[in-house]
């Protein structure tokens, strides 16, 4: 997967992946047309005696996943752990439900395992369904994203797994009212950045100001060009992202529209938070280094005579 995360699914119904794209990066409950699930092959000669005999078995491949042990905490290679040949029936008209087990390669802690439904066969190609897997699909919550809200962490767990499972207008709902709520918690964490940014005190007291709003939309209207460059990301102020966003119309938008607003919020958000977070963990470490040499440099106390 491109990130460390579990990859989006943005292939169309129609469009033919491979196994490991499916594994990886499509969520349960999605249908795809898979290309080269199977292998065909032969176990010698029937009971006639006179007609080679054949098994299909599913594929057994390796993916990377995500792996959240403390020892891995990154994408990590995943082997399948399943001790004999998955077989599928002869006829490719007949469909099964079969499991799969994986286990990291590194730590050799963390496990996955999948429930799939092949739908039909055609050679070694076919249609698979998901019908689940655990431990859930998806990417990992940032933890820094569960500390702004430790207030509200069940709305945050609400909305994470609405949007795993694509339900668009459900996350939006959960994660416009985390932001709406956690409002001043964001934005002192910003004042607390710019003190330590050389310019940031003069956006101070217009971030101070917006605390007084009620929403977040209308703090962030007046704050739009309130923040330093070093709060930028991509040349662009977080805050105005997450104010276009936030701006959708729940009941007109579609859930697809939804969802990818719903996952904007949760992405830059997390993001602008790893930046305030990087901010105010180099000025600690800064700090600490100069008191470090200053008690250093000091004279030792002489002795009296």
């Amino acid at each position: 997967m491109p990130s460390p995360t579990a990859r989006e699914d943005t292939t169309s119904a129609d469009e033919e992946i491979s196994l490991q794209e499916f594994l990886e990066g499509v969520s349960p409950g999605t249908r795809k047309k898979i290309s080269g699930f199977a292998t065909t092959m032969s176990s010698g000669p029937s009971f006639s005696g006179h007609v080679p005999a054949e098994r299909v078995e599913f594929i057994r491949i390796p993916i990377n996943l995500f792996c959240n042990d403390p020892a891995c905490a990154r994408v990590q290679f995943f082997a399948n752990t399943d001790p004999n040949p998955i077989a599928l029936p002869a006829i490719a008209l007949f469909g099964s439900d079969i499991f799969l087990h994986y286990r990291c390669r590194n730590c050799l802690r963390v496990g996955k395992t999948y429930a799939v439904h092949v739908i039909s066969r055609r050679d070694n190609d076919g249609t698979l369904v998901k019908i689940g897997e655990w431990p859930s699909f998806g990417p990992p919550l940032p933890s820094r994203l569960q500390r702004l809200v430790q207030s509200e962490r069940d709305l945050l767990l609400k909305g994470f797994q609405s949007e795993k499972r694509g339900f668009g207008i459900g996350a939006f709902a959960y994660y416009r009212r985390i932001v709406e709520d956690e409002k001043n918690s964001l934005i002192d964490q910003i004042i607390r950045a710019c003190k330590k940014i050389v310019g940031g005190d003069r956006f101070i007291p217009g971030l101070e100001a917006a605390k007084n709003r009620i929403r977040f939309t209308s703090a962030i209207e007046q704050i739009a060009d309130a923040i330093p460059d070093a709060l930028m990301m991509a040349g662009h102020n977080p805050l105005t992202v997450l104010h276009q966003a936030l701006s959708k119309k729940i009941h007109s938008e579609t859930d697809e529209a939804c969802l990818d607003a719903a996952q904007a919020i949760r992405t830059i958000l997390g993001e602008f938070l790893h930046r305030l977070a990087e901010i105010n963990r180099d000025e600690a470490e800064v700090t600490d280094a100069v008191q470090r040499l200053m008690n250093a440099s000091r004279e030792p106390p002489g002795i009296e005579s």
